[in-house]
């Protein structure tokens, strides 16, 4: 599987695992890759207007990109709606060399500083979860191809 399809696999999986996905206002949770498309969203809005107006190039897409460079929550406002948003981002990076792997963004009409904390823990739980699911993958191929070293009956030849 490429690693596109793996970053979208664990994300659907970490997203959905959020049971309680019931904020007060307006969120959408996007997985972007390194190059800054998004590969999944989840929204707690019906009409998921957040979702739209990410994918075009929009004021949220360059309040994410602005958030992902600096590292910070950008507050913005919707010039088609007028509504007012706060964008963040974490990076997902890969566990063992740090490489980046893509980003955890949300955009919310939410005020509250506490998604900069909810960003931070899906990227870790999604890193977490992409390591060990790669971890999986190796150790099965490692088992189908090297079953030379593994102990047989066979009996040994005496010297």
């Amino acid at each position: 599987m490429e690693l596109k399809n793996q970053i979208i696999y664990i994300s659907k999986k970490v997203l959905n695992s959020i049971k309680n996905f019931k904020f007060n206002f307006e969120t959408t949770i996007f997985i972007f890759d390194k190059e800054l498309n998004v590969l999944y969203s989840k929204s707690n809005f019906e009409h998921k207007d957040l979702c739209s107006l990410v994918i075009k190039e929009s004021v949220e897409n360059n309040a994410f990109v602005l958030s992902s460079l600096q590292n910070t929550t950008v507050k913005t406002k919707n010039q088609i709606s007028g509504k007012d948003f706060s964008v963040l981002s974490s990076p997902i990076h890969e566990i063992k060399n740090k490489e980046l792997q893509g980003y955890v963004g949300i955009i919310t009409k939410d005020d509250n500083g506490n998604f900069e904390m909810i960003s931070e823990m899906l990227a870790n739980q999604i890193s977490y979860e992409l390591h060990v699911y790669r971890e999986k993958l190796l150790i099965e191929e490692i088992i189908k191809t090297d079953t030379s070293s593994l102990i047989t009956r066979e009996q040994q030849h005496e010297v």
